[in-house]
């Protein structure tokens, strides 16, 4: 794969970590696999002299890090050299420590070279309010110096690695607040609630609060289900859900609610990460209530928040809804059709689908509770028992 389309699929991952769709870690380490190196973040409030952020996936050993962090990250050359230097600037070791000066230094003889790294490439970016951000790069002997082309490489995607930085200042301090998860709530035009492993309610937007308030599904501070068996079904997605929170694979599910006259409702249940969470203190999941007999229109973003999809993923969802082929989707995209395939996969394991065909079925089920599709845009039976959405 070209470095381009390795940076841009890089990038694309440090915006979902900067809105807490992704582990920091995972997107950096990607970051790193554009130049062959490890690489580190470090962010710090420049008016207040404190860290902010700090993520390593750098290949060297935990005593390393111990010992950098005890001792020889106050003697870094390298780290001071990116400090004193122009923001944005890009910087590699060997054209400014030579041979010379590295077989005299203490942090090379002592440290770096002891772990078996040699080479390194840095810059300081703006990380949006008071922050300042450090990002690095750095290889073994054997793997060589950083060339012209990564310095080019890197500089060219420094406009992007900038903005997810500040993005990530902004909803950090959404987070603190508790504004963030209520505008992730208020996305959605029907009934949510964000509740604990007891299905006690945690927050909930107005439309939850309209339901709330004809005391067919709450109960006092939880969710409750006036049926026994519906009540043990919703508690089990619930506590499904939050256990996912904390390890890989899907989590929750979706159950129905019987009602007079034939009336139901749907309830889908899915964790939600702890930085979209905001700040709640205990792992929670969204609860989403949809009335077959109330459209809506949705807000921006609604089947996103539902299944819990990046901005990537909402995109390829909605072409899949269209009856796309993964070519025709990659196509639009902008990308490798391998990409298209691997975020299907992603959307697969969030719905809880084996196949590509149950997978278009299930959103079009989830579209029409929620109004994030027109009917007449919806994808025909035909369309579902054929796959036209190819299946991978």
């Amino acid at each position: 794969m070209a470095i381009n389309e390795k940076l841009d699929r890089a990038v694309g991952g440090l915006f979902e970590a900067s809105m807490g769709e992704r582990p920091w870690s995972a997107a950096l380490a990607a970051l790193g696999e554009c130049f062959t190196s490890g690489v580190y973040l470090t962010t710090f409030d420049a008016v207040r002299q404190t860290p902010v952020l700090a993520v390593t996936c750098n290949r060297i050993s935990p005593a390393a890090d111990a010992d950098y962090e005890q001792h020889y990250g106050a003697i870094d050359p390298r780290r001071a050299l990116v400090m004193q230097s122009p923001i944005g600037e890009v910087l590699v070791c060997h054209e400014h420590f030579d041979a010379s000066f590295v077989r005299g230094n203490e942090f090379y003889n002592d440290f770096l070279l002891r772990y078996g790294f040699r080479y390194a490439m840095g810059v300081s970016l703006p990380g949006g309010g008071n922050e300042v951000a450090m990002l690095g790069f750095q290889r073994r002997r054997s793997e060589g110096y950083f060339s012209a082309k990564d310095q080019h490489a890197l500089r060219m995607a420094l406009p992007h690695l900038g903005r997810a930085l500040r993005v990530r200042h902004v909803f950090s301090a959404a987070a603190e607040s508790g504004a963030r998860r209520q505008a992730m709530l208020d996305a959605l035009p029907v009934a949510a609630f964000l509740v604990d492993a007891k299905c006690r309610i945690l927050e909930r937007n107005r439309p939850a609060e309209e339901l709330a308030s004809k005391g067919r599904l709450v109960h006092g501070e939880h969710l409750r289900p006036p049926r026994l068996c519906e009540a043990t079904q919703l508690d089990q997605l619930v506590q499904d859900a939050v256990a996912a929170t904390t390890r890989q694979g899907a989590g929750g599910g979706v159950c129905r609610l019987s009602g007079a006259g034939g009336h139901c409702l749907y309830l889908s249940v899915m964790p939600v990460a702890a930085e979209s969470a905001g700040g709640l203190g205990v792992p929670a999941a969204l609860v989403v209530v949809a009335d077959p007999e109330r459209r809506q229109l949705p807000g921006p973003g609604a089947l996103r928040t539902v299944l819990g999809l990046t901005a990537a993923e909402q995109a390829v969802a909605e072409h899949l809804l269209a009856g796309l082929r993964v070519e025709e989707i990659a196509m639009r995209r902008g990308v490798s059709q391998e990409t298209i395939r691997t975020q299907i996969k992603e959307i697969l394991g969030k719905a809880g689908c084996a196949r590509q065909v149950d997978l278009v079925r299930k959103l079009a089920q989830v579209s029409a509770w929620i109004g994030d599709v027109p009917t007449d845009q919806q994808p025909s039976p035909a369309q579902w028992r054929s796959g036209s959405s190819a299946d991978l």
